[in-house]
């Protein structure tokens, strides 16, 4: 994943990346970031599908290398997800997210309850 500041749009091409390898923890694949945040927690949530999908969290999200390392929202696939894709190796978050916004929200406040 690469991160980019830029104030418009106008801008983006000359906006310096920052590679989010170089956070640690976060080497490695990650692809399909979301950015969001969550004000139950005061933080920034940084989603990413990395095999199972995954989070980091942040204070300042204009900051890429104090993003947490990785967490992953599951320890193993739940078994509604192993039947309805058999055979995938990861989870698309959004299928959630779009599909049952309160299903969402649900899985959320109970993968950051801690």
């Amino acid at each position: 994943m690469v991160y980019l500041n830029f104030p418009d749009w106008s801008q983006a091409s000359a906006a310096q990346p920052y590679y989010m390898d170089a956070t640690p923890g976060l080497s490695g694949y990650h692809c399909a970031p979301e950015l969001f945040y969550f004000t139950p927690r005061n933080k920034w949530y940084l989603i990413y599908q990395s095999g199972p999908p995954q989070y980091s969290t942040a204070d300042d999200p204009t900051q890429p290398q104090t993003w947490t390392e990785p967490q992953s929202f599951f320890s193993s696939h739940p078994p509604t997800v192993r039947a309805s894709f058999a055979g995938a190796r990861c989870t698309q978050q959004r299928i959630l997210r779009y599909g049952c916004a309160s299903a969402w929200r649900a899985i959320l406040m109970n993968a950051f309850a801690n």
